[in-house]
């Protein structure tokens, strides 16, 4: 029969879905058995264990966001620190086995916080998380003039490095407009290191602290006064080159 020929896959699924409901303290519910006689081929029994995943997927969503928002109360001041995914990436740390694993690296959750029979990674849950924390509790900085000056640093400063991860794509002729500059520099900044819930900082000569690109507002948000200065930062580290040709 159909149901008997494809049992070790409702197994799996079912194993999965539990030892990600044990893992993040949701309770050990399970996909009822149905009768042998339920389904006409393959493609009905594969659509009801697909829907009636989907379903119990949404549902311990919505309990994992709960659970959350409680834990967001307790994040220290340093796990606050960056972008989006510095906090959500403690988040889930601290709603994994109740916190009790919290000295697993990043390599470690990813063995960890793995259910490939529903097709669950940790990279899916930290994203989930850190666009909730985006919505709810991410209190985005101004582009001050520091950040200003790290973003240009992050962008056309080697900083040992043998090559600009960017230089390449930036050394365009024409010169990009200021528009497609910005659009660039958003889609860059969303590539700022994070290893281990800690977001690569960019030192500021006389700031006397690092600066969390990832705290600041995305560039489309930010004053006109903000994109014009990057943008002529950008120009600015074009004419070297131009000079060099001529």
């Amino acid at each position: 029969m159909v149901w008997e020929m494809d049992e070790l896959h409702y197994d799996s699924v079912n194993h999965d879905l539990q030892k990600f409901q044990r893992d993040f303290g949701l309770g050990a519910t399970s996909i009822g058995r149905p009768c042998e006689g339920d389904f006409n081929d393959y493609a009905d029994m594969y659509d009801w264990l697909s829907n009636t995943v989907q379903r119990r997927w949404q549902l311990h969503l919505m309990a994992l966001t709960n659970k959350m928002q409680e834990k967001v109360k307790v994040l220290t001041y340093q796990e606050q620190q960056g972008g989006p995914y510095c906090a959500a990436f403690h988040l889930l740390k601290g709603c994994l086995n109740n916190g009790e694993l919290r000295y697993l690296d990043e390599a470690e959750l990813r063995e960890q916080v793995y259910y490939p029979a529903i097709g669950l990674e940790w990279e899916q849950l930290w994203e989930h998380a850190a666009n909730w924390y985006a919505k709810e509790h991410m209190r985005y900085r101004l582009w001050e003039h520091h950040a200003i000056k790290a973003a240009m640093s992050y962008l056309f400063v080697a900083c040992d490095m043998d090559e600009l991860p960017y230089d390449a794509e930036l050394r365009t002729e024409p010169a990009m407009t200021q528009d497609d500059f910005i659009d660039y520099l958003s889609e860059s900044l969303l590539d700022v290191p994070v290893v281990n819930g800690e977001e690569l900082a960019y030192p500021v000569v006389g700031l006397g602290k690092p600066v969390f690109l990832g705290e600041y507002l995305p560039l489309h948000l930010a004053c006109e006064q903000s994109r014009l200065t990057l943008y002529e930062a950008y120009l600015s580290w074009l004419q070297p080159t131009a000079k060099n040709k001529e």
